[in-house]
């Protein structure tokens, strides 16, 4: 009987747990930004994270694991990288002007990379990711819903969901979960991320390509067509331009390649692709007029604020804070921080530090640029190793696209998987989100679909 139990029962039984696991990893990373704040902001995702860890080591202890997690060989080696990367990390912290900065950055390194790792031992089957990349589909959906409440939830005193918090999240920026533009005079979208709308439409970004490819494999489907023009939305109503631009210029480009390099998609679909982005887009243009007209709310104008965020983008200003000037001086200091250490940078965690933040004259500022951040903050060393971890993640996903025995859905879905990867890497120039858990989500569900693949359809 304990034979039989150890060799069928027993097998299924820790199966479907993992596979539940990740099913809650899925849902709680695509909440991320869902936090509260009693002077340290607590996120639901790493609070998970904490909690499974705990839980893990107390069962090692008392009865053996619960958790039969198979550190594979993929996983150790993207183990020794990753703790490469830390110990160079800490290294700079030590020479850091600001010491406590560096250590909260190692911190989150630490949480993103462990989330990783685990789902990267977990060993997922094909069938499992897809439902999983369904639910995180399913939660950023309700994300873009919760950012459009927010614009039209603000002129209104609307409450969120800080306002049933114990502890509520406080943001200069934002009042009860609103986020107010007075340039503008709108109220932006952020979804869960408390003051920060452009690593919301980061977000969003990469919840539209993952939609895209769903409804290209389902094309009957209301939900999905539905969830797609909200989180079109979501994203415009954000008023972020690096999000957009990390969509328009990296994430759908690379998505329409990949479905023509590929052969991933039967050439009628090329037309559907297309033709879904122009409804959607059509759609958006006289929702947007349709609602300021409804409601009375000055959103009709949403293109033409649109189009002026992307002006101010180049207008540099005789004083050199225009939006273009500003971002131009960051990205100087950065350069900066190179020229002064170029082997070691000036230390993790000072781009919030007054050194930098002369670009701005602001109490914060950075390059407005993660690979330029880590750059100047760490060095080359500290660059190459990251950037090294960056390739590694693109390189093993690619080799399970180049796989022509695997389905229509897996191709399509690894070729938007690495869209986002695309989308996400270079986005990154625009912007610093890269620490985000959503980020490091894909990173391992790109790598583990691969896995999954070549098991399954390599011969080697």
């Amino acid at each position: 009987m304990n034979l039989i139990f150890m060799t069928n029962v027993a097998p299924k039984f820790m199966r479907s747990n993992l596979d539940k696991l990740f099913y809650i990893f899925s849902a709680v990373v695509s909440l991320v930004g869902l936090n509260i704040n009693f002077g340290v902001t607590l996120y639901l995702s790493r609070l998970f994270i904490t909690i499974f860890l705990i839980g893990l080591l107390v069962n090692l202890s008392l009865r053996g694991p619960s958790y039969r997690l198979c550190i594979n060989k993929l996983a150790a080696v993207f183990s020794i990288i990753l703790a490469l990367i830390l110990i160079q990390h800490f290294m700079s912290v030590i020479i850091s002007e600001r010491v406590e900065a560096g250590l909260r950055q190692i911190l989150i390194y630490s949480a993103v990379m462990i989330l990783f790792i685990i789902i990267l031992s977990i060993n997922l089957q094909i069938s499992t990711i897809i439902k999983g990349l369904k639910i995180f589909l399913a939660v950023g959906f309700f994300q873009g819903c919760y950012g459009i409440y927010q614009v039209f939830g603000g002129p209104f005193g609307l409450p969120t969901y800080q306002s049933f918090m114990f502890w509520p999240t406080a943001n200069d920026k934002t009042v009860d979960g609103f986020l107010f533009s007075g340039v503008y005079s709108l109220f932006r979208a952020n979804g869960f991320f408390p003051g920060d709308v452009s690593h919301y439409a980061a977000y969003m970004s990469t919840i539209i390509v993952l939609a895209i490819v769903f409804v290209l494999i389902n094309s009957r489907s209301k939900y999905l067509k539905i969830g797609l023009f909200i989180s079109v939305l979501a994203l415009l109503l954000s008023l972020s331009r690096s999000g957009l631009l990390a969509l328009l210029l990296f994430g759908l480009p690379t998505l329409f390649i990949l479905i023509v390099k590929l052969s991933v998609l039967p050439k009628k679909i090329y037309l559907r692709f297309f033709s879904y982005l122009s409804v959607v887009i059509i759609l958006l243009i006289f929702f947007g007029a349709a609602m300021g007209e409804a409601l009375g709310i000055d959103i009709s104008n949403l293109f033409d604020v649109i189009i002026r965020r992307f002006n101010d983008l180049v207008n540099v200003g005789a004083d050199k804070q225009g939006s273009m000037g500003i971002h131009i001086l960051s990205r100087l200091k950065a350069v900066d921080a190179v020229s002064l250490n170029p082997m070691f940078g000036v230390g993790l965690g000072v781009n919030a530090s007054p050194w930098f933040s002369e670009a701005y004259n602001q109490g914060w500022a950075g390059s407005h640029s993660h690979h330029l951040d880590i750059l100047g903050q760490t060095g080359i060393f500290g660059a190459i190793l990251e950037w090294f971890f960056m390739l590694m993640v693109g390189h093993y996903m690619w080799r399970g696209l180049k796989l022509k025995e695997a389905l229509f859905d897996e191709r399509l879905i690894l070729a938007g998987l690495f869209s986002i990867f695309i989308l996400i890497i270079f986005g990154n120039l625009f912007y610093h989100y890269y620490l985000n858990d959503f980020v490091w989500y894909f990173f391992a569900t790109g790598i583990a679909l691969s896995r999954a693949m070549l098991i399954k359809y390599s011969k080697t």
